[in-house]
């Protein structure tokens, strides 16, 4: 990533690859839409493909670090169980209704941001 702010060859290939990992994420994802209980299936999709890759490069990117020093969890195992479960509510619930907190319109189906 570092290089890739210095390098357009290896900046492509990192924005190319990025790309694709959203996109296959996404589209696993989004088989099981009728599930959704989350209005905006897309919107969620894309959230949860952000979170958990934010979260992943986190904790892989300080590795060598103390990593509870860096705000993240110790282990691997835990940190993937919270990042499905977390994942796992978001999708299966509308929280904003449940919450009563204000919403926004859901994109057409089948539209999915890039």
């Amino acid at each position: 990533m570092q290089q890739a702010a210095h390098d357009p060859v290896i900046q492509s290939a990192g924005a190319k690859s990025w790309q694709q990992t959203a996109l296959d994420f996404k589209l696993i994802i989004l088989e099981r839409r009728d599930e959704f209980g989350h209005p905006d299936p897309d919107h969620a999709a894309d959230m949860c493909f952000l979170i958990v890759y934010g979260c992943l490069a986190r904790f892989l990117g300080f590795n060598s670090l103390d990593a509870r020093a860096q705000g993240l969890p110790a282990n691997w195992d835990e940190l993937i169980d919270d990042l499905g479960l977390m994942m796992l509510g978001f999708l299966a619930l509308d929280l904003k209704s449940a919450t009563g907190a204000p919403g926004r319109k859901a994109r057409p189906a089948g539209q999915i941001s890039k």
